[in-house]
């Protein structure tokens, strides 16, 4: 197996992750006993599958469909998976352009809480691309994952996107935690619903339970080794029919220790080659210092948070752990903050991400129909509250690496960490 770098891939014109292999951790500051967490997660020559792949996915009868996506219907399921006592959870799912009910099925996990999984669908790894010129129509990404696997997009939790229920704000989890609860039940959202939700997504289509896998990045890191350790709890003493078969997790450029990796983000934008500076000379003491200084505060009160279970604490790292990234930079400057090479046209308020248009696209009476989707219901791509309730909940400092090698030792999980952070000013 060839062995590419991130950018090999893409000068070879590969499509992501074919093949997907981790940086090596230790030039990257990791301590060795991460290491075992850190192999190849999947194979696959999806360059083959690409030069496969026809003009214009076609349904069997070799019709286009008259869906205002870029692809049939024919390759389209989506509606809602009750996870919990009157909350349901949307889900799109697009099947693989040629053998879905043997090709591997992909659940993406998005990165930022309280954001939408179909902002991914429709600006990152999804079959179709939103037009950002027009925001009315969609294209062919060239480089979507549906070559190769099927792969699932979910709204979460409630108050998220097209997904309906109590919200997390309302849920008695934060206080229960605090009182000394399991820990494991604390982002009860993001790791129980998952979980409850992937169960009674494999009941519904069952056809697709075969070498599943979790994909994600940024803070995805932190929830989905909850997720595969409850699902293989969930295995444990079942039948091999009623199992959820996963098999890996793909965790991509992710956040799984707050306390290690958000000290080194401040250096990031001012000296990270051979990404620019983003803290230019003059405003190095005004910026630098403080960003090192919320960065030390971050480490301090997410270990606090962590180990006393103190709430006030957990929303002091919340403020600190924002402050020490990019995110403290003055707005005039819109920066990506996933590439910091590129500067933002019209100081766009998502660092150069089309999410706005995507919320208006979403928000069509045509486009709710095709998705089954109540046409009053009004689409959030961002809901901060939730966001903020979760930053604030003590799990979200507890680091989530040691969780994968003990799945791996114990249950055979292959783990894959890609790094891609020498032009990345976020994990």
């Amino acid at each position: 197996m060839a062995l590419w770098t991130t950018n090999e891939r893409y000068q070879k014109g590969s499509p992501p992750l074919s093949p997907l292999f981790p940086s090596h951790p230790l030039a990257m500051g990791w301590p060795s006993s991460v290491l075992p967490a850190l192999v190849l997660v999947c194979s696959w020559n999806a360059v083959t599958a690409g030069s496969l792949r026809p003009e214009e996915p076609r349904d069997l009868q070799g019709n286009v469909g008259a869906s205002p996506l870029c692809l049939s219907e024919y390759f389209q399921e989506h509606g809602y998976i009750e996870v919990g006592p009157g909350v349901k959870y949307f889900f799109m799912f697009i099947k693989s352009y040629f053998f879905p009910e043997s090709d591997p099925t992909v659940i993406w996990q998005q990165g930022e809480s309280g954001l939408s999984g179909l902002t991914s669908f429709l600006t990152t790894n999804g079959p179709c691309t939103l037009n950002t010129s027009t925001g009315t129509t969609t294209f062919r990404n060239s480089l979507n994952w549906n070559q190769a696997f099927n792969v699932l997009w979910i709204d979460e939790p409630a108050g998220v996107g097209f997904s309906t229920g109590t919200t997390v704000t309302d849920v008695p989890t934060r206080a229960a935690y605090m009182s000394g609860s399991s820990s494991q039940q604390s982002q009860i959202y993001c790791a129980l619903y998952r979980r409850n939700f992937t169960i009674n997504f494999f009941k519904k289509f069952s056809q697709y339970n075969h070498r599943v896998y979790f994909f994600g990045s940024s803070q995805a890191g932190l929830v989905i080794p909850k997720v595969a350790k409850s699902i293989y709890e969930y295995n444990e003493g079942k039948s091999r029919l009623k199992k959820i078969n996963l098999v890996g997790i793909a965790l991509i450029n992710a956040l799984v220790s707050m306390r290690m990796q958000y000290a080194s983000l401040p250096k990031m934008a001012y000296d990270s080659p051979p990404a620019p500076r983003r803290i230019t000379e003059e405003h190095v003491e005004f910026r630098y210092d403080k960003m090192n200084l919320e960065a030390l505060k971050c480490v301090n009160f997410a270990t606090l948070c962590n180990q006393g279970q103190a709430e006030a604490d957990c929303d002091r790292a919340s403020e600190a752990c924002q402050d020490s990234t990019i995110y403290s930079l003055p707005k005039e400057v819109s920066i990506n903050m996933y590439d910091l090479r590129q500067v933002c046209q019209n100081q766009e308020p998502d660092y150069c991400r089309p999410y706005a248009q995507v919320e208006t696209f979403l928000n069509r009476a045509d486009v709710k129909q095709s998705m089954g989707v109540d046409p009053k219901f009004v689409y959030k791509r961002y809901n901060p509250k939730v966001d903020k309730d979760l930053r604030s909940d003590a799990s979200y400092y507890a680091d989530s690496y040691e969780i994968l090698g003990s799945m791996m030792d114990n249950n055979g999980l292959k783990v894959g960490y890609l790094f891609n952070s020498s032009l990345s000013g976020l994990p």
